[in-house]
C-alpha cells in the first residue's frame, strides 16, 4: 500500500509540475501573441493615419482652388446682384409715382420724383449692362469644375454648385479630422502598453534589421539606416539618397517583424499628380534577409536586392 500511495503522489506531482509547465507556456505565448498584435495594430493605425493625413491634404488643396475661384467670381456676382437690386428698387419706385400722378394734385413733385427714379434706372441699368460686357470681353470664366462661364448666370451656377461641393469637403474634412484624433489617441495608448511590456524574447536565429543597408543603381549609391523604435518597429531612413521619387533624409520604411527573417510594413515615397505636383503615396512592403544576415530583399512596387553597408 505504502508503495502504491508513494506512486500516486508522485504521479500527482509529475502532473502538477506537467501542468504548471503548460501554463507558463500558454502564458508567455498569449503575452507574445499580445505583444504582436499591438505592435501590428501599431503598424495599421500609422497606415490609417498616412492614407488620412494624404486624403486631408488633397481636400486642403481643393479648399485653396475653391476660395481662389469664389473669390474672383464673387466679384462679379456681387455687383451684378446689387445693380440688379438697385434696378428694382427704381422700378418700384417709378411704378409707384406713375400711379400716384394721375390722382395727386402735386404732380409737379412727383413728376421730378419719377424722372429722378427713370434716370437712376437708366444708370444704374447701363452699368448692370457694362458688368456683363466687361465679363463676357474677358473671355468668361473657368470654374472649379472646369467648365467655361461665358455669361454671368452660367458663372452663378458653378458658383452654387461649388459651394455645395465645399460643404460636402468640410464635411468629409471634419470628419477625416476626428478620426486621425481617435487613431491617434489610441496609437498614444498602445505606445504607453508596449513601453511597460516585455518584449517576447527573440529566438537565437531571429535576424536583426538594424544598420546601414546598401542600395546600388549602376553607378549611383543610396543608403537605408535602420532602426528599432520604442514601439518594436523598425524604421528606415534614406541617409544617402540617389533615388528618384524620394526625399533626402526621409524616412522610407516602417516595418513590424512576422518570421525570424521577414518583416512587413509600409513604404513612404512621392509620385507625380496629374496636376504636375508631388503626393505621397505609401506603399505595402516587405524585407526578407538572407541566413547570414547580410544581404536582404526588398519588395514593394518593385523587388531589389541590398546589402549591409562596409
Amino acid at each position: 500500500m505504502k508503495i502504491q500511495i508513494n506512486s500516486i503522489k508522485n504521479l500527482q506531482l509529475v502532473i502538477s509540475i506537467v501542468l504548471m509547465f503548460v501554463l507558463s507556456i500558454n502564458s508567455l505565448f498569449a503575452q507574445q501573441q499580445t505583444y504582436e498584435n499591438m505592435v501590428n495594430r501599431l503598424d495599421e493605425i500609422d497606415f490609417e493615419m498616412n492614407k488620412l493625413t494624404l486624403l486631408k491634404q488633397s481636400i486642403g488643396m481643393d479648399f485653396k482652388k475653391i476660395s481662389d475661384f469664389s473669390v474672383k467670381a464673387r466679384s462679379y456676382i456681387s455687383k451684378n446682384n446689387n445693380l440688379w437690386e438697385r434696378i428694382n428698387y427704381e422700378e418700384q419706385q417709378l411704378a409707384y409715382y406713375s400711379k400716384k400722378y394721375s390722382t395727386t394734385k402735386n404732380r409737379l413733385y412727383v413728376g421730378s420724383q419719377i424722372d429722378k427714379a427713370r434716370h437712376a434706372r437708366d444708370s444704374i441699368t447701363k452699368l448692370w449692362s457694362e458688368n456683363i460686357d466687361e465679363f463676357e470681353k474677358n473671355g468668361g470664366m473657368l470654374s472649379f469644375f472646369k467648365v467655361k462661364c461665358n455669361t454671368i448666370e452660367e458663372l452663378k451656377e458653378e458658383y452654387n454648385r461649388t459651394a455645395d461641393h465645399y460643404l460636402k469637403q468640410k464635411t468629409e474634412y471634419d470628419k477625416i479630422n476626428k478620426e486621425l484624433g481617435r487613431l491617434n489617441t489610441e496609437k498614444h495608448d498602445l505606445e504607453i502598453k508596449l513601453k511597460y511590456m516585455d518584449e517576447p524574447n527573440i529566438k537565437e536565429n531571429d535576424l536583426d534589421p538594424s544598420g546601414c543597408w546598401r542600395l546600388a543603381f549602376g553607378n549611383h549609391i543610396s543608403e537605408i539606416t535602420i532602426k528599432k523604435d520604442n514601439s518594436g518597429k523598425y524604421v528606415g531612413t534614406l541617409t544617402v539618397n540617389n533615388l528618384q521619387d524620394y526625399e533626402d533624409g526621409q524616412v522610407v520604411l516602417l516595418l513590424s517583424r512576422v518570421s525570424n527573417n521577414t518583416f512587413k510594413g509600409i513604404e513612404h515615397t512621392w509620385k507625380e499628380k496629374p496636376n504636375g505636383m508631388l503626393g505621397e503615396a505609401i506603399i505595402p512592403a516587405m524585407l526578407t534577409i538572407n541566413t547570414d544576415n547580410n544581404y536582404l530583399t526588398w519588395t514593394s512596387d518593385q523587388t531589389v536586392t541590398m546589402m549591409r553597408c562596409r
